[in-house]
């Protein structure tokens, strides 16, 4: 599962993103932060426990049909697999090592950047 953290956070290096360490006693994370309007953005984090959190309720999010649409594609990657709640989803790791499927994450990903930064 450190793999697919690792490559995550290759990723997100490579993206305009500031990472943020965790400081965590039990359980370790990074946050990629997006720039949006002058201020750095958390909309994911990736923890040590092989879950990818995301933060739904962030502007363009906060409005419903975005959400909605946001989910959508999250749910067409992950099935079932996402653990839904009204202001976090959680998709665990064990989906993610598959080529295709992270591939196809990470694309979701670069399209909720650019819905944010647009916004």
């Amino acid at each position: 599962m450190a793999k697919v953290a690792s490559l995550i956070l290759e990723w997100s290096i490579g993206q305009p993103m500031q990472i943020q360490w965790g400081i965590g006693m039990s359980q370790g994370s990074f946050t990629p932060k997006i720039n949006y309007k002058g201020k750095n953005i958390t909309f994911f984090r990736v923890w040590t426990n092989a879950t990818l959190e995301v933060l739904a309720y962030k502007p363009p999010f906060h409005l419903e049909a975005k959400k909605a649409e946001l989910l959508n594609r999250f749910k067409s990657i992950t099935g079932t697999s996402i653990s839904v709640n009204p202001y976090c989803w959680y998709i665990p790791f064990s989906i993610l090592k598959d080529e295709i499927v992270f591939r196809r994450l990470l694309e979701v990903l670069s399209w909720t950047i650019n819905e944010i930064q647009s916004s």
